[in-house]
């Protein structure tokens, strides 16, 4: 054998062995629930609360160094839908709490319903305008607890599970809006907004926002608002013109009660009225093949369908750059007298303005024209609700004296261009008739 034969030889046995090394199954590492097996809870959110005078500007110690002080509680809120920052609300039996920590994405290990033990050694509880908060100590005040630290006074026990999570209060009257409910989570009842906020984001662009709440349940409220971040995920939200129910951390600041919102899914809107089903436009293969028609801007991929052993739906990708994609139904005639209202069957985790989402309809569009937005009527209310799974959207209505004879119907996702927009799927479009209550 030649040297140069040696030496192929010689690299190949060698690329062979390190191809086989490269192969070799990998051990992924054992996942171990977290579990707490420390001296058992022995104090409450109450007694915590107890050790802090809401009269003082001072911070007291929860408890002496060698002394036992340990409750078991529940995360009701973290930051997942970014309306805290650095902190999060336990609650137990006696009430809720609010704990300030120096780290973000906190609901990745403490998301709601994860079962908590406070060893609260250490730790100071004050207020902020009457909110009670807990934390180490920082220049006279309740700080943040160092992210290095944290998991010595949290520790986590199990997996975080639905039946853990306290059932909010209902509140329906002014007097629900008390000391012992604050940091608690909560669900206001037949929330009517000011007039003011109707239709407004839930935040403005650049800073914290409330928003007034007009009424609970029929009854006349004068200090409570609805208090949104600027970095909440849902901020682009428009506040609905009709009653909702709404869930959330029930907070105080001096004699102002606020609520603040988790996620998207805890505005909830109520109908008005009984609603029949009398037209089911369900996508399936054939509807981009003629019974509906895409008319897509130059550039954007617009409207596709896609079918999956449990779904099938159509969808815009999520988009970056300017785009004007619209789907338009086929004729539709209903030989209805009532009113009606329209839903989607949808899922979207909205990013970027609501309005780039919407619905319209049109009595004089004829098929193969050029889409002219002027022939177009926006539902008024348009599309409000953005669930994160697939769920019907709040009712859309047609303008008064709307007759349902031979119109269309338009999806519209428009991109200005100027930020991203988020993914949307439609697995449907749904019409009722609507029988007042």
């Amino acid at each position: 054998m030649s040297r140069n034969s040696l030496l192929i030889s010689l690299c190949i046995i060698a690329f062979a062995a390190m191809m086989t090394s490269c192969n070799k199954d990998y051990e992924a590492p054992e996942y171990k629930k977290p579990s707490y097996n420390g001296k058992p809870a022995n104090k409450t959110i109450a007694d915590i609360k107890a050790m802090h005078n809401l009269e003082s500007d001072q911070v007291d110690s929860i408890c002496k160094w060698d002394e036992t002080f340990i409750v078991e509680a529940v995360v009701v809120s973290t930051d997942e839908g970014g309306n805290y920052y650095k902190s999060m609300v336990v609650q137990d039996a006696t009430g809720g709490i609010e704990i300030e920590l120096d780290r973000t994405g906190l609901y990745n290990d403490f998301p709601v319903g994860q079962k908590v033990y406070l060893i609260c050694n250490g730790l100071v509880v004050g207020d902020y305008g009457g909110l009670y908060q807990m934390g180490w100590i920082y220049d006279g005040s309740v700080g943040r607890i160092n992210s290095q630290f944290i998991d010595k006074y949290l520790i986590r026990d199990g997996l975080p599970t639905q039946k853990d999570i306290p059932a909010p209060i209902e509140i329906t009257t002014a007097g629900g809006l008390a000391p012992e409910n604050v940091n608690r989570l909560v669900t206001l009842k037949n929330v009517v907004f000011e007039e003011a906020a109707m239709g407004q984001p839930f935040a403005d662009d650049n800073a914290i926002t409330n928003r007034n709440i007009a009424s609970i349940n029929g009854n006349k409220v004068t200090n409570m608002v609805v208090r949104t971040s600027n970095y909440a995920k849902f901020r682009s939200t428009r506040v609905p013109s009709t009653p909702c129910d709404l869930t959330g951390i029930l907070t105080l600041y001096n004699s102002t009660y606020q609520l603040m919102i988790r996620v998207k899914e805890d505005i909830k809107a109520l109908p008005q009225y009984e609603e029949k089903l009398i037209k089911d436009l369900t996508f399936n293969e054939n509807s981009l093949n003629g019974e509906w028609k895409a008319y897509s801007s130059e550039g954007s991929e617009g409207w596709k369908f896609q079918k999956t052993s449990s779904d099938q739906f159509v969808y815009h990708l999520q988009a970056s750059t300017a785009c004007e994609d619209w789907l338009v139904s086929p004729e539709i005639s209903l030989s209805s007298t009532g009113d009606l209202t329209v839903r989607l069957d949808h899922q979207n985790d909205i990013v970027g303005l609501q309005e780039s989402f919407q619905c319209y309809y049109s009595t004089n569009y004829t098929e193969g024209e050029t889409i002219d937005p002027t022939q177009w009527t926006a539902f008024d209310p348009n599309v409000e609700q953005f669930p994160s799974q697939f769920s019907l959207s709040n009712p859309m209505q047609f303008k008064a004296g709307f007759q349902p004879n031979n119109f269309r119907i338009a999806i519209r996702y428009h991109n200005t261009g100027d930020a991203p927009t988020s993914r949307w799927m439609v697995r449907g479009v749904k019409i009722y008739e609507l029988k007042k209550d």
